[in-house]
């Protein structure tokens, strides 16, 4: 497996467990601070 195909994979994974914490989780805090992190992340702004 190439460097290349890790860094995907690993930023994947990131970006999968980010929009499942953010979508799912039970506490209000972790969903703001993993939203707040994939707007970090991707340049969203929240307007």
């Amino acid at each position: 497996m190439e460097i290349r195909e890790i860094a995907i994979s690993a930023f994947m994974g990131l970006f999968t467990v980010l929009c499942a914490l953010a979508i799912g989780h039970p506490d209000p805090g972790v969903r703001i601070r993993s939203e707040r992190l994939l707007r970090a992340i991707f340049g969203w702004s929240h307007d």
